[in-house]
């Protein structure tokens, strides 16, 4: 029984050791897989108090602005964070991996791009924020200008994510797809109503 547990024990300091070394990526799949300590049961607990924290803050958001659906930023935010589990997201509280600098705050760190649809590994500064409902509020007024304008004419969740596709907000060519499947597999449209 103790080298049973003595291998599990390795096997976990070991699995830790190798995320730490190879950093994460900031723009993941809605589909990530469960993390080995969690029951399917937890991960859908902890992805449904996720959801719901950050789809009051887009609702109101929404509400003020009329830019950005609900759904779009929550999807983004899962996509974008790994629901939140992100070194961005963690450190800085940058769930849309926004770059440049919030009041004077950025923050170093990798990320993977997409230049001529092929994947490559960059360092870039990224916005750090004092808290997520402000990251909310930063990104939806990020959208409210420039080629992002229109989007407070579109009231369906596939054309806004065309649209951010189109006008290059990420470089994942299959960024408006992720988006569009998130907000489908997670019922996250019931936020734009």
């Amino acid at each position: 029984m103790a080298t049973i547990t003595s291998k599990i024990r390795i096997g976990l300091i070991f699995s830790s050791l190798l995320v730490l070394l190879t950093g994460c990526d900031l723009h993941q799949s809605s589909q990530t897989p469960a993390r080995t300590w969690e029951t399917n049961q937890e991960e859908q607990q902890r992805q449904s108090r996720f959801i719901k924290k950050i789809g009051q803050n887009a609702k109101l958001v929404y509400q003020k602005k009329h830019q950005v659906l609900p759904s779009i930023i929550i999807a983004q935010a899962i996509i974008e964070s790994d629901w939140g589990r992100s070194d961005l997201a963690t450190k800085a509280n940058n769930l849309f991996g926004v770059k440049g600098q919030y009041q004077g705050q950025q923050i170093l760190m990798t990320t993977d791009e997409y230049e001529n649809n092929q994947r490559t590994t960059i360092k870039d500064y990224f916005k750090v924020y004092p808290s997520l409902e402000i990251a909310i509020q930063d990104h939806s007024d990020f959208l409210s200008v420039g080629t992002y304008t229109t989007l407070a004419n579109l009231t369906n969740y596939a054309e806004q994510a065309d649209l951010l596709q189109k006008t290059g907000y990420a470089t994942d060519p299959n960024y408006a797809t992720k988006i569009k499947k998130a907000i489908q597999d997670y019922d996250l449209a019931e936020y734009d109503a």
